[in-house]
């Protein structure tokens, strides 16, 4: 009984730190978490331009971002895709190791628990980290077109 105890606890550990695919229910944005290395999100259709191609970079560049169990998240270059994987439905999450990844509408949220940074992808989002990415203001379009002195009450300093 008791070996049968410790073979069930390994084998549920060694699925839990498995590396498990995943996709929206749009089937946009198909991920995957390596629990022990990365979590990486692939968008098929998106609305917004991705920074420049690194030099370094001899593969495709601008549909994939990663978090390692280092460092921010960032824009990936690779030479593949994320395999389909399961639905993951909107509203729900996964989580493998120390990274979690959250379904919605809008997009997909994965993050590194421990640090707290990942990325946020979708259709609009992706102009977001692609301006912050080149050092820009990313709520840019935000203020376009807005007058402040609409808001200051004549007379008023």
């Amino acid at each position: 009984v008791a070996l049968a105890v410790v073979l069930s606890s390994l084998a549920a550990a060694q699925a839990a730190s498995a590396a498990v695919s995943f996709h929206s229910p749009s089937g946009n944005i198909r991920c995957v978490i390596a629990a022990k290395t990365h979590t990486r999100c692939d968008i098929t259709h998106r609305d917004w331009r991705p920074p420049p191609k690194p030099r370094t970079c001899d593969f495709d560049w601008g549909n994939t971002l990663e978090v390692a169990l280092r460092g921010r998240g960032k824009f990936g270059c690779v030479s593949d895709a994320v395999e389909a994987g399961r639905v993951l439905p909107y509203g729900e999450s996964i989580a493998r190791g120390r990274f979690r990844c959250r379904s919605r509408r809008s997009g997909m949220r994965c993050v590194n628990t421990r640090s707290g940074h990942g990325f946020a992808l979708s259709p609009a989002v992706g102009d977001i980290l692609a301006r912050l990415a080149l050092g820009r203001d990313a709520r840019e379009d935000m203020w376009r077109g807005l007058r402040p002195e609409r808001f200051i009450a004549k007379g008023t300093p």
